[in-house]
């Protein structure tokens, strides 16, 4: 795999070019996943795999496997109403991280959560759709994660 200086270097230009591209256009390309596992990795020193068949994104130097989430929150919008993609009971991973991006896809935080407060989390959700239980919202993981960026 490549190094995550050399994905470093391409994202940021990649970056440059989908606010190029929103501000002349009105729509967004939807690169924050990709740059929110490359932030993540720089930031906190971990290993990114190659086989994207996972149901994680990441290792750190302890082998906890991460699935690692990004979700860009315009300044407009509620932190509580932003829904973070499905997760994957069924998968093998350890904890999830989430980055947190404002709408230039600048990081602002990371949070992490292991995967057993995770699932005690979505049974809570109880009576909702089976779609609706693997998911939550960017405010919900805030409450139940860990602030890992910035040092708190």
């Amino acid at each position: 795999m490549a190094s995550v200086k050399e994905i470093g270097d391409i994202l940021e230009s990649v970056k440059k070019s989908a606010l190029d591209y929103q501000k002349l256009t009105g729509k967004s390309l939807s690169i924050s996943g990709e740059y929110g596992e490359y932030f993540a990795a720089k930031t906190l020193d971990l290993t990114l795999v190659d086989d994207k068949k996972l149901a994680y994104d990441a290792t750190n130097e302890a082998g906890t496997r991460i699935n690692i989430k990004s979700q860009v929150i315009p300044a407009d919008k509620e932190l509580s109403g932003q829904r973070l993609g499905s997760i994957q009971f069924d998968r093998e991973w350890d904890s999830i991280m989430v980055v947190l991006m404002n709408e230039t896809f600048e990081p602002y935080a990371i949070y992490e959560a292991a995967r057993e407060t995770i699932e005690q989390s979505v049974k809570k959700g109880g009576g909702k759709s089976k779609s609706a239980r693997s998911a939550l919202s960017a405010g919900q993981f805030k409450e139940i994660g860990t602030l890992v960026w910035p040092a708190a």
